[in-house]
Order: C-alpha cells, then sequence, then structure tokens
C-alpha cells in the first residue's frame, strides 16, 4: 500500500464512515474509494478532489494528500495509472 492510500483511508476512518456510507453521502463511485484506500487503483486528480471535498478535510491535510498523489512513483508494468 502506498503512503497516499494509507492517508486516504486514515482520514476516512476519522470521519466515522465507512468506504459504503461515503459513497452513499458523497455520489463517489464504492469501487474506486474502495481500490484507492487499499492501494489497488491511483484515481483521477477530480476523484481525489472531490473526496477532499466530501471528508471536509482542513487546508493542510488536502495539501499533504495531493502532495503524497503527485509524488512520483514507479510501478513495474503498471504505466500511466493516474496521469
Amino acid at each position: 500500500m502506498s503512503d497516499f492510500s494509507n492517508k486516504c483511508r486514515e482520514y476516512l476512518k476519522d470521519t466515522g464512515e465507512n468506504v459504503y456510507q461515503l459513497s452513499a453521502s458523497s455520489g463517489l463511485d464504492r469501487t474506486s474509494l474502495q481500490r484507492m484506500i487499499t492501494g489497488k487503483r491511483l484515481p483521477g486528480i477530480d476523484f481525489v478532489r472531490q473526496f477532499c471535498d466530501s471528508l471536509r478535510i482542513n487546508p493542510s491535510q488536502r495539501r499533504e494528500l495531493m502532495e503524497l498523489y503527485n509524488f512520483p512513483i514507479f510501478i513495474p508494468n503498471m504505466r500511466n495509472c493516474h496521469r
């Protein structure tokens, strides 16, 4: 799991909601949320922004999450996973 997905999981846990509840309240796709917080897939930037908006995280938390999202990682056999 990546630092990005760990931080997403942490912020979600802090809200007291689970993936299903956040999906229902925000309109974010449940499967995409699950894959993001388990590190199985890196979503597009718009999805991450909507995730931040839905969690109502503060600006410093949002900045930290965006920095982790934009951190260049190289995974063998995975090309352009979020660009």
